[in-house]
């Protein structure tokens, strides 16, 4: 008799576990590819390009065929260099695109925080990315002559300027939301810790440094950020011009399962 219960019992155990199976994973799938959220805060220009990323189902193709941002004048956007990674059943996409902005938008300050996408296989959703601000570029810098600049993998950026008259830098400041202004940190000669203001006579060389330090468990090491800082520059004849650094400071988070869960649950995806 105990043996013709095992078969039974052993049967029910196996459809318990693959209905347990079935249950979790409907419970992880995604209803739409997700955005991780993002924060630029850089010049505009006529052709910008911006990288985004995204998770959706791994058992999915979610390739951007398009982009469009109602926010600003119904502006389209290219994707292009798309990436993907696979970290359980989610895909991870990172995806550059690029906007091209008429004229008569190149001096205005813009924010936009969601972008219409036309998939590949012909859907379309609307998504909220986090906040991208474009501000009109300054005017003609004749005061810091650019001698160098460039940035690394880990988001650090620099700029080397020379002066072309007596000037002194007030501070520096960036466009939109100082919500990461306390995790910027700005480095001169010797990678000390640069203080303001600073005097500086014609011919005199400057460089500034900056990286993102966000401290563990803070939430914004989950988003992607890219920021071109602005120095406050003050002429000879009292007028205060900004310059900005010529490289974005850029943060990107190291993601895996974990954390991508984490996401999707904060996001209230799953």
């Amino acid at each position: 008799m105990r043996k013709k219960l095992e078969i039974p019992v052993a049967l029910g155990l196996i459809l318990v576990v693959f209905f347990i199976n079935i249950t979790v994973h409907l419970a992880a799938r995604l209803e739409e590819p997700v955005f991780l959220s993002h924060y630029y805060s850089v010049p505009m220009e006529d052709g910008i390009s911006l990288e985004f990323s995204y998770i959706a189902n791994r058992d999915e193709e979610k390739v951007i065929h398009s982009v469009r941002l109602p926010e600003v004048g119904d502006t389209e956007g290219e994707p292009w260099g798309s990436t993907r990674e696979e970290y359980g059943v989610y895909s991870l996409y990172r995806t550059s695109i690029e906007f091209c902005f008429p004229e008569d938008m190149l001096d205005a300050d813009l924010i936009f925080t969601e972008m219409e996408i036309t998939w590949q296989d012909g859907t379309r959703t609307t998504v909220d990315i986090g906040e991208v601000h474009l501000y009109g570029d300054t005017a003609e810098n004749s005061v810091l002559q650019l001698t160098g600049s460039g940035s690394d993998s880990e988001g650090r950026a620099y700029t080397k300027w020379q002066t072309q008259e007596d000037v002194e830098i007030l501070g520096v400041t960036h466009y939109g939301e100082n919500r990461f202004s306390d995790v910027i940190k700005l480095v001169g000669e010797e990678d000390k810790p640069q203080e303001f203001p600073v005097s500086l006579e014609a011919g005199d060389l400057f460089r500034l440094d900056g990286y993102f330090d966000i401290p563990q468990g803070d939430y914004r090491r989950q988003e992607v950020v890219g920021i071109r800082p602005l120095l406050q520059v003050k002429e000879t004849d009292g007028s205060i011009r900004y310059v900005p650094m010529e490289e974005a400071v850029e943060h990107s988070p190291n993601l895996g399962f974990r954390q991508i869960y984490r996401i999707l649950k904060m996001k209230g995806a799953i």
